[in-house]
């Protein structure tokens, strides 16, 4: 699933809400998009990225 956040115009895959969490990090205090150099992609987290 790919959102994009209501405050920027980044694409974060695997993204299940509008915070950026992912269905492995879902907390309050997960809000988080990590950058990968492989792909110049956002991703929910590293485990997303690995799924891909």
């Amino acid at each position: 699933m790919q959102r994009k956040s209501e405050s920027t115009s980044i694409r974060v895959i695997g993204a299940i809400d509008e915070q950026t969490r992912c269905r492995h990090y879902h907390s309050e205090l997960d809000r988080i998009a990590i950058r990968f150099k492989c792909c110049d992609q956002f991703y929910g987290c590293y485990y997303v990225n690995f799924q891909m």
